[in-house]
């Protein structure tokens, strides 16, 4: 039997530091019209994410250096904010931001327990209560407030999941909670939705044997179909257009990021000059530990958008391959920058 047992992705302890965003020329998005890409990095930052925009271009995400990491929240022209939970002892991580500018996360505690959390505009927060004895992680929110997340069980002793089903908490009516299961599968995590009920996420078996990903909207669920030629994909968010944003692999083993339209047209995200990029910024090796090295894959690249508003913001990581001696690529490693782009002018 597989046993399932609790991880927290992607966190890290935050420190305090500033960014700077590089702006790169115009280019064409297959499908769709001209974009244009803005780099955000922070000084001496090993990786810069932007977790989620709104459509006023204000940020939310961290990014990490060697000496920790920075959880921030940075409006359009303005400066980057850090921000940190006191209560939250383990760490504090954000997820999503509507555009009324409330932002949504996950604190962190050191006897392992997950509490969602939102932070309004003006900057007061609040810690959401678990239910059921559950960690709650919170990923999106809706422009109504809702929080989209999942609540996962687990057991105290043996720390294996018990339950994972998806969430929406309704934080402006008592923090009504509306659960969702994919049919015939044992875990269910959502990672957006929005206020006309419109959902995403991925749903796994107990043994891990079957995963897909999926949209739902009123308790019909339909796997995602990605694009002809897909290895392997992900989702990652919806707006309140209904738009799906996520990513596919191709055999290459290029990731390409995508937003999907309700009438089924794809338009595929790609940062130019991302292997340029690379040439100047990622090492052309990197040590295996075992006395040997990765030889990086600069055609091998991943753009990879974590969140979008309803305007065309859209943000997220930046990566390239690395490969074994064979030349098959095991892995990605980000660059320093995290991007936004935009359709319409004005960089970050």
């Amino acid at each position: 039997m597989v046993v399932r047992t609790a991880a927290r992705w992607g966190q890290s302890m935050l420190v305090t530091a500033s960014l700077a965003a590089i702006s790169v020329c115009a280019a064409q998005s297959p499908g769709g019209p001209p974009t244009r890409w803005s780099l955000l990095r922070g000084p001496d930052a090993a990786v810069t994410l932007g977790q989620d925009i709104n459509n006023a271009g204000t940020i939310v995400g961290f990014y990490v250096t060697n000496s920790g990491g920075v959880n921030f929240i940075k409006r359009r022209g303005g400066e980057f904010v850090p921000f940190n939970i006191p209560e939250a002892d383990a760490g504090t991580q954000f997820g999503g931001i509507n555009n009324g500018g409330t932002a949504t996360g996950t604190a962190y505690t050191s006897d392992g327990s997950m509490y969602a959390f939102i932070r309004l505009a003006r900057g007061p927060y609040r810690i959401l209560p678990r239910f059921a004895d559950q960690n709650i992680v919170g990923t999106r929110i809706t422009d109504h407030d809702r929080v989209i997340g999942t609540a996962t069980a687990i057991d105290p002793y043996t720390y294996e999941v018990l339950t994972e089903r998806g969430v929406m908490i309704d934080t402006t009516h008592r923090d009504r909670v509306t659960y969702f299961d994919y049919p015939d599968l044992d875990f269910t995590n959502l990672v957006g939705g929005n206020d006309r009920g419109f959902v995403a996420g991925w749903a796994t078996s107990s043994d891990f044997s079957t995963l897909v990903w999926f949209t739902a909207r009123e308790g019909h669920y339909e796997p995602f179909q990605f694009p002809a030629g897909t290895v392997s994909g992900t989702l990652t968010d919806v707006n309140e257009r209904d738009e799906v944003l996520g990513t596919y692999t191709t055999a290459d083993s290029v990731v390409h990021g995508f937003v999907k339209e309700p009438s089924g047209k794809f338009t595929r995200l790609d940062y130019p000059g991302l292997s340029a990029l690379a040439v100047a910024e990622m090492p052309a090796k990197l040590n295996d530990g075992q006395g040997g090295f990765y030889d990086r894959v600069d055609a091998a690249t991943l753009t990879m958008p974590l969140g979008f508003a309803d305007r065309e913001g859209i943000t997220g990581l930046l990566g390239v391959g690395y490969a074994d001696a064979s030349g098959v690529v095991l892995f990605y490693q980000f660059t320093p920058d995290g991007f936004v782009a935009n359709h319409a002018a004005g960089g970050h």
